[in-house]
């Protein structure tokens, strides 16, 4: 075990800002990596909270869009009624920019069926951008200052971190967790909102 993780740790010491970045992708793209994990390695490396809220924004945002376009396409291959896919929409514009906001700050919560259900309910992709930027910098900012005035960091160490990290990237079960949590999102949004009589007029 110590070996495999010397590869992760001549990583992060040679590439530091590359190996957060892929955290962070990982995270959001794929629900793998928690970001309180990308957090701890950004403050471990002397970076301060707003670096690392920037930092996580654009990672995060550039992640999520990976989401949306899986969204965007794959609604093109499942056929839906057309009014099924109206109603969905509908309820998307109406609610759909304040969830993509609030998701991003709830800590250990999963942001990828967010955006693959906007992607899929076509929700404009600047609004997405703006929302998910937003609800993501202040994520990692709060996170940051939180652990940074607690000196989390130095009590949990960066060797714990890159274990926990090379642990959830190679644990198959987290790809199924994730998967998991994304389909059971997808299929209530489907029940909840798309498949749901139409209110009584």
């Amino acid at each position: 075990m110590l070996d495999l993780l010397q590869g992760p740790a001549l990583l992060v010491q040679q590439y530091p800002l590359v190996t957060l970045a892929l955290l962070i992708l990982l995270d959001t793209a794929f629900g793998v990596i928690p970001i309180e994990i990308s957090v701890l390695l950004g403050i471990s490396m002397g970076l301060s909270p707003v670096f690392l809220g920037v930092m996580g924004t654009v990672f995060s945002v550039l992640g999520a869009l990976v989401d949306y376009l899986i969204g965007l396409w794959g609604l093109r291959i499942i056929h839906l009624k057309d009014e099924e896919r109206d109603r969905g929409r509908r309820f998307f514009q109406l609610y759909g920019s304040w969830s993509l906001l609030l998701i991003r700050l709830i800590p250990f919560f999963p942001s990828k069926p967010i955006s693959i259900l906007a992607g899929g309910m076509q929700y404009s992709a600047y609004l997405f951008v703006i929302y998910t930027g937003i609800g993501s910098f202040l994520r990692f900012y709060i996170e940051a200052e939180i652990f940074q005035r607690l000196h989390i960091v130095s009590k949990v160490g960066i060797d714990v971190i890159v274990r926990r990290a090379y642990e959830y990237a190679t644990d198959l079960s987290s790809y199924a967790t994730s998967l998991a949590v994304m389909g059971i999102a997808l299929l209530l949004y489907y029940l909840l909102v798309m498949r749901t009589n139409e209110a009584k007029a």
